[in-house]
Parts: structure tokens; sequence; C-alpha cells
């Protein structure tokens, strides 16, 4: 695991006393330990989540991630370390267990994901994680303990969908938005209720391969491209977004965003899953992969929006402070969104 700027580092005289540390040493008694780097602040309030990397902490001296999350996130990675990328033989971090915070926090312990970034532009990183994807999907969907996995279904979608839809509706009289911020909201709206119109087509896609394990967040800074016994292959991590889902979701595929998916390449997944899809069935999935994945990132937007404008105090502060970068996100998510929808809308399948 790496991160886009370089790591602050906790100071030395704070190393033997510092939250992970202790928890590290908890799970493993006498273990070294060298620098701790901060790779993601402890957020405020009860938001404390935290990654951090310690340095010469695992077996051979390599550097073990530390995870501070919700109980319920660190329960879901570890099952999917252990349950299903383990047995399925793919590529994934080493996974050392997790240890109880106290509270709803729970610490994960696995190791560093070294190796090159992912690039969704990059032919020969599309083509690897294209086959990777196709094999969690495939061995996934036989595995016992696929039906405990957090529901990724169309439910789970068509509420984000409705949740983003309620979120629009609180603002769509708000005086002190632009006369074209409140323009592209409404906009927005339309298109989400049109969409929830049509959802018996998206469900009727989704549904030509069987429900199995899906990352759910499958983008560039959560995969990375690393020479194993095996060659050189594609490898995931957080996993907190993972579920039992349409294979459709990780299929998902942007030209205008290096951020927003991953862009497998479709061919290598078709040729890589073994009950051998066709091209049109996987370029089906996704198309409709891409609609849900808008749909999720727009719910996640619009719940930044904070309250309406009839809830004063700081939450309205807060909103006023967030709305130059959110709403301009939103407005890049209706374009993609409705590009993708009339794309879906306007392919003949055949």
């Amino acid at each position: 695991m790496s991160v886009e700027t370089e790591p602050a580092l906790v100071p030395r005289e704070r190393l033997a006393h510092h939250p992970a540390a202790r928890g590290w040493r908890r799970l493993r008694p006498g273990a070294s330990l060298g620098e701790i780097h901060v790779l993601k602040e402890p957020g405020k309030g009860i938001k404390k989540s935290a990654v951090y990397r310690l340095d010469g902490a695992g077996p051979g001296g390599r550097p073990v991630i530390a995870k501070l999350a919700l109980r319920d996130s660190a329960t879901l990675e570890a099952r999917v370390y252990e349950r299903f990328l383990g047995p399925l033989g793919l590529p994934a971090p080493a996974f050392y267990g997790t240890l109880d915070e106290g509270g709803p926090y729970c610490w994960l312990f696995i190791g560093d994901v070294s190796g090159r970034r992912y690039s969704p532009v990059d032919r020969h990183h599309r083509r690897l994680a294209g086959r990777w994807i196709a094999r969690l999907h495939e061995g996934a969907a036989s595995l016992a303990g696929a039906d405990r996995l957090p529901d990724r279904g169309m439910a789970h979608h068509l509420a984000a969908l409705a949740a983003a839809r309620d979120a629009l509706a609180g603002h769509s009289d708000d005086p002190t938005l632009a006369p074209e911020e409140a323009g592209a909201l409404g906009r927005l709206a339309a298109l989400l209720d049109e969409i929830r119109g049509g959802w018996a087509r998206l469900e009727g896609i989704v549904s030509e391969l069987p429900p199995t394990l899906v990352h759910g967040d499958l983008v560039r800074k959560n995969l990375r491209i690393r020479a194993a016994a095996g060659g050189v292959g594609a490898i995931a991590f957080d996993w907190e977004n993972s579920g039992l889902g349409p294979p459709a979701l990780d299929l998902a595929q942007s030209a205008t965003s290096e951020r927003f998916a991953a862009n497998v390449c479709l061919e290598a997944y078709r040729s890589a899953h073994g009950s051998a899809p066709t091209r049109e069935l996987v370029e089906r999935q996704s198309a409709a992969g891409t609609v849900l994945r808008y749909l999720a990132a727009i719910r996640w937007a619009s719940l930044s929006l904070g309250p309406p404008r009839r809830e004063g105090g700081a939450k309205r502060r807060d909103f006023v402070a967030k709305r130059p970068k959110t709403l301009p996100r939103l407005e890049a998510y209706l374009a993609g969104l409705e590009r993708s929808w009339r794309a879906l809308e306007a392919r003949e399948w055949g």
C-alpha cells in the first residue's frame, strides 16, 4: 500500500507508545519495529479511522500496514483475505490478523502492498487486472460462505439511488445556489428518476452472470502491479466496500477520469473467465456496471451536500464550505451518468 505523497513520520520518541505499535505488539509480542509512517491521519470525532505503515515489523523485516477501522469493515476485509483470496490462490496482501480496539473500532494488520502504481490507461495493467478480477468473480461464486457477505445486489444500488435523490431534493429550492448550480442539481434529480423508472432493464442485464464477491471500489488507488512467483500480476486491497453482488460493478469503465474506474480489459476478463462468457455479454455487464458505479459516486457526493437550507447552525456552514468542491464533482458525475445511461438505452444487445 502506498500513497500519492510522502507520508509523515511519527517522531521516534513516540514510537513505543503509538497506538498502532501497541496494537501490533499485542498481536505479535516481541515484534521489532523501525519507523511508523502516517498514511492516513485519524479523523475527528467518531470518524477516527487511520492507516499506518510499520517499517521492519513483519516477518523478515517486511513492513506491516496497520489500519484502524470500524469493526464491521475490518471484519469484512479479514474475511475476504482469509476465506476467499487465500483459498482461491489469488495474489493478495499477507493477512496478519485483527485486534479489537474497544468500542466500535478494530485494528486490521496486513502486509504492505508494494509494486507499481496501477494505471487505468496502461493496456498491460488493464489486461492484468482483467484476468485477476475474472478469477475472483468465477472462483468466489462457488466458495462456501459467499451468501454471508454484505448484500451489494441491485436492492443495495437502488437504495443508493434513492438516498442520492432524497439528498438532492433537500436543496432544490435553496436560494443561495447560483442558477447554473440549481439547474445542474435539477437535471441530475430528473435523470435519477428516469433511471429508477428503467430499473428493470438494469436488473435484467446484471442477472446474466451469477452474483459473486465484488470489490466494489476497483479504482487506481486500490490496485498495484507487482512481480510474484507466477509472474507479473495485479493485486487489489481495501475491501471495505466489497460484498455479494453483480460482477458488472467491477467492470465499470471511464474514458474521462483515471480515478473513477480501473477500466479492466474486458477481453482479458472474458478470456480468463472459465465459463467463457461472450464478448457481447461482458460488454453488457460493463455498460450496466458503469451506471451502477456512477450511482454509488453520486450518492457519496450528494450526501456531502449536508442538510437543506432550513437547517441552520454549524451543519449549514459546513455545507457552504464544502459546496465549491462538491457541486463541480456532481456536475461531472451527471455528465458521465447521462452519457452511460443513454448509451445503454441506445445499444441493441442482440
